[in-house]
């Protein structure tokens, strides 16, 4: 199928995944770096693991699972002070973890009981074959930890399609979300033409990736600065990315689908009125910053930030900054004085 076709048709009606899988080249083999890269990708994964574990550590985070919808759902969360100031529940976007939210979090694990989410087919939460990654389903896991946690009320925060699953929860379960944050969220179709749009005329999809050059790639379109990483764990992650093709092309398209050749964002989501904030980078590559302006149409009363320097994850590339912008919505709406219900950890 010729590119300017398929985009053509994401508007105009529902594709066959068959197709999107051959035009995507998923099944592509893995283009090998060299004779050293077998111990290069294990040293790279030692690394990252002590390097993730002892950053969690270092705020006071720890890891816990349960079994949730037939998934050992992974997360970490902090020991809060007894008379902390509510529980921040934290989504990440398509192919990314929990460890994302890390630098961010650790600027709000003094105040608040932090729930930093692997959702299933991410992280260490694991992927089944078959399963529905659709943001309905997604949310009503997330919903099923929280009745398991016993949290009936959270703060809610969502990145990219982490944020898609955010507004989907909000809306099903608006009494249990006492205000919603969208970074850089996914949702809505552009009104312009983005980088990921671009990729996807020239038969690309950029979360599809056969080398560490392509995943290379995919990383300067995720973030337009990302902290330090070692060869080592780079070439690690892009080996993971393209064992994991398959299942993120199985997401990709579930939830692409929900936005092409209708999004149900924009039919529902003025029902929300809890308190929102909508922030995003201004240089994001993959959802044009004209999405933060078709937010702000549709959710007048949202508090609107655009980020400068700033790409798809904020929470990454400048987490101090972005997590002040979180932390004085936050005391904006709840007065301080107001001090959350206890729950059970």
């Amino acid at each position: 199928m010729d590119a300017e076709i398929l985009i053509h048709e994401l508007h105009e009606r529902v594709l066959d995944p068959a197709i999107l899988r051959e035009q995507w080249h998923v099944d592509a083999p893995w283009q090998s770096s060299g004779s050293l890269e077998a111990p290069t990708i294990q040293l790279g994964k030692l690394l990252y693991r002590q390097a993730m574990q002892r950053e969690g550590q270092l705020y006071g985070l720890r890891l816990r699972r349960t079994l949730i919808d037939g998934f050992k759902m992974a997360w970490l969360t902090n020991q809060p002070h007894r008379r902390h100031r509510g529980t921040i529940v934290l989504l990440h976007g398509l192919s990314a973890e929990k460890a994302h939210w890390l630098r961010f979090a650790r600027y709000l694990v003094r105040d608040y009981r932090l729930l930093l989410v692997d959702l299933p087919a991410h992280g260490q939460t694991g992927y089944q074959v078959g399963r529905d990654y659709s943001t309905l389903a997604q949310a009503n896991r997330v919903l099923a930890l929280l009745d398991y946690l016993q949290i009936q009320q959270v703060h809610l925060v969502g990145n990219s399609m982490g944020g898609f699953i955010a507004q989907r929860l909000a809306l099903i379960a608006p009494l249990r979300i006492a205000s919603l944050a969208l970074f850089d969220a996914a949702g809505l179709q552009a009104r312009h033409n983005s980088a990921l749009e671009q990729s996807l005329r020239s038969e690309h999809n950029p979360f599809i990736v056969h080398s560490l050059a392509e995943f290379n790639t995919l990383m300067a379109m995720a973030a337009k600065k990302w902290p330090w990483i070692p060869s080592q764990v780079r070439l690690m992650l892009a080996k993971q990315y393209h064992e994991r093709s398959a299942r993120w092309f199985d997401v990709f398209t579930q939830v692409m689908l929900e936005i092409y050749p209708s999004s149900w964002v924009e039919a529902e989501i003025s029902r929300l009125k809890m308190p929102i904030l909508v922030l995003w980078g201004d240089l994001d590559a993959l959802l044009d910053i004209d999405m933060l302006h078709h937010y702000s149409e549709l959710l007048p009363h949202a508090q609107i930030v655009s980020m400068p320097n700033t790409g798809h994850m904020p929470m990454i590339e400048r987490p101090a900054r972005t997590a002040h912008h979180y932390s004085e919505f936050l005391k904006n709406n709840f007065s301080l004085k107001r001090l959350a219900h206890r729950t059970p950890l």
